[in-house]
Parts: C-alpha cells; structure tokens; sequence
C-alpha cells in the first residue's frame, strides 16, 4: 500500500464535505432515474438499448427469482415495473466478492420519464484522496469511505450501511458529474 503525503484537510473533513454535497444531490432528485429499490433493496441503471434499462444489484438480493419489483423512489410517488433476471453470479461464499446481478428492465414497463444510466469508472481514474460514496436506493444512507489500491486491485472499505443497501452504487464526483465505481 503506498503512503500518502500529508494534507491540509483531514480525511474526515473531505468525507463529511463528500456526503453533504451527495446528499444536497440526492434530495433535489439527481438519482431518482439512476438508483432504484430491487426487492427491498437497492440496484442501480448502467446502461440502455432501443428496448430496455440494464441494472446492476447484488446475486444475494436477487436470490433466485428470475423476474423481480423495481421501484424508483421519488418523493412524491413509488413507480413499479418488472424487471429481468439475466445475469447472475452463483458464487457468493465469500461476502462482496462476485456479489452481482445484471436485470433488464423492459422501458415498455415505464410511466413516465425514463431511467438514467450512470457512467461506470474504474479504480485507475482515482486516488486514495478521493471519497466514494454509497447512496442507497432502498433507504436515505449516504457515506463515504476512501478506495484502497493494492495490486492493481481496487477494494472498497465498508462504507456504513444498513439493511436495504446492498446493490447500491459507489459514487465518486468527477469532472463531467457522478459517476459509479
């Protein structure tokens, strides 16, 4: 692990900014199209086709079913639609390793305005410096932790949560808006 500098802010001032402005983002509704409620949990859009929302959330969220509930939790209104079961990882013994479900939402299931996808980055786009966030779809949990690097690979500290978090996305602030790492 490499060692960092010092810095004129501390670590907690720079997580306390980061969850001030994602939660100011959060309430005026930036994510409602982006980051949704799977099963009472959360998951959020990566993409899109001509014909539907692809989504990301945890196997373990998903369990087996093929079809599952997705809700956009805007704070006026609940808008259900069903979604598809794609892709699933079967291997999940070890807790947040390989813990993912890829969902199709179909867009003909939609009222209303359509879902947003949120741009994915990898670790070689970061710094130890900076945060990235958890903000649930399920529940109001918003925190921030700092990435480690360590042999090319990027692990994530567990940022607090709480049941309904899992399939949540970690957002970072980049220069173009969020995006998810």
């Amino acid at each position: 692990l490499k060692k960092l500098p010092p810095q004129k802010k501390s670590f907690k001032q720079l997580l306390e900014k980061g969850n001030g402005e994602i939660k100011r983002a959060k309430d005026a509704g930036e994510f409602s199209r982006s980051i949704v409620i799977v099963n009472g949990a959360s998951g959020f859009v990566i993409a899109e086709t001509d014909n539907v929302y692809i989504l990301l959330t945890n196997t373990h969220v998903v369990r087996a079913a093929g079809k599952v509930m997705i809700a956009s939790n805007e704070k006026r209104q609940v808008n259900l639609a069903e979604a598809f079961v794609v892709v699933r990882n079967k291997d999940t013994r070890i807790p947040g390793r390989n813990d993912f479900a890829v969902l199709a939402l179909p867009k003909s299931s939609l009222q209303g305005e359509g879902m947003v996808p949120l741009p994915l980055i990898t670790g070689s786009h970061l710094n130890e410096r900076v945060p990235v966030t958890l903000v649930s779809g399920e529940n109001d949990t918003i925190s921030s932790s700092y990435p480690v690097f360590a042999d090319n690979v990027t692990i994530l500290p567990m940022a607090d949560s709480q049941d309904g978090d899992s399939g949540a996305p970690y957002l970072v602030k980049t220069k173009k808006g969020y995006s998810v790492l």
